[in-house]
């Protein structure tokens, strides 16, 4: 039984605050959008909840639907300030940073629950305002039982 689907969001912004010291803010948020244009703290992650899957096929339910394999997402988004034009120098902060999240997460078990997480992707980056945003996707497979 799954008893709290949005847990391993505070567990990843523990997780991030431990094992990445260069980030100096860390919290979840619901919608990383509304981080734009506010003075955060540069570098900074925002973790949040992206939603679930429930995969198809063989070994995904049993017990006629009462056991399931749910997909938790979670987007881990490092918002970098831009210092002028200089891609250059934004990419020497930003990529290091991205490989310490990596590494800080992928493999990583919240709890004693279900499975480690896994990167599911590392998306393109957009870049707003004084701001440029990596997210990168993580998921994490738990096993759902209904009652």
């Amino acid at each position: 039984m799954i008893a709290d689907f949005l847990a391993d969001e505070e567990a990843i912004v523990e997780r991030l605050k431990a094992a990445v010291p260069a980030l100096r803010h860390v919290e979840e948020r619901v919608d990383t959008e509304s981080a734009a244009g506010q003075d955060s703290p540069s570098p900074a992650a925002f973790v949040e909840y992206i939603g679930s899957r429930l995969p198809q096929g063989d070994g995904a339910q049993a017990g006629d639907g009462l056991l399931q394999e749910i997909q938790l997402g979670f987007m881990v988004t490092l918002v970098v300030r831009r210092a002028g034009s200089d891609g250059r120098r934004l990419r020497r902060e930003a990529g290091p940073l991205i490989s310490e999240i990596f590494q800080a997460l992928a493999g990583w078990l919240p709890d004693q629950e279900g499975r480690p997480l896994s990167c599911a992707a590392i998306n393109r980056p957009a870049y707003k305002q004084n701001y440029a945003y990596f997210p990168l996707v993580f998921q994490r497979p738990l096993i759902g039982v209904a009652q």
